[in-house]
């Protein structure tokens, strides 16, 4: 059987602890869907093909679920991060975007020899820290909702990779969907 759910933050016998939640929550929102994990679902990393398939199915399911939906892009707006997500330059350290140049100049040297060639060679791959950190600002600002729902306006994950993806484990079946299926995000273990 599952451990049991870990007690309440806030209960009426635990007043010191709600104001500690509330203070610490003030001003943020967003959503958290906790579910136990059973063993029937893993993470993987680096991802198969198979397995990269199955998460941008599932990121397009996402993605369409509230394509250009003005009411639900209204209540996300009202609940949600009012900035593009984890990579938004408003909340990430200024130094990672003025490394960035420096910071793939070095990745770049050590994968070099491993690379394939034909890909590492071209100029826009020599020079993509240079490009990234370019149009940056740009990208970022086109994330940040505007007053008005644009018109290719959905609801973006914010931090999609791979570890916060859950993917079925191989010799499971799943009721749902089967191997087309995955989950998004830590589940509590």
């Amino acid at each position: 059987p599952p451990p049991p759910p870990p007690p309440p933050l806030s209960t009426p016998n635990n007043s010191a602890n709600k104001d500690t939640v509330d203070h610490n929550l003030h001003g943020m929102r967003g959503v958290l869907f906790i579910r136990n994990c059973d063993k029937r679902w893993m993470q993987a990393s680096p991802l198969t093909t198979q397995q990269a398939l199955q998460c941008l199915k599932t990121l397009a399911k996402l993605h369409a679920s509230s394509w250009q939906d003005k009411e639900i892009l209204t209540r996300a707006s009202e609940r949600l991060c009012d900035t593009g997500g984890s990579y938004h330059l408003q909340i990430r350290n200024p130094n990672e975007l003025k490394n960035m140049a420096q910071s793939w100049d070095h990745f770049y040297d050590n994968f070099q020899s491993v690379a394939p060639p034909e890909l590492w060679n071209r100029a826009s791959i020599r020079n993509l820290g240079k490009r990234i950190q370019a149009i940056a600002p740009h990208v970022s600002n086109e994330l940040t909702p505007g007053l008005s729902i644009g018109e290719y306006a959905t609801i973006v994950h914010g931090d999609y990779k791979a570890m916060n993806a859950f993917l079925p484990v191989p010799s499971s079946s799943l009721k749902d969907g089967g191997e087309d299926e995955h989950k998004i995000d830590r589940d509590d273990d």
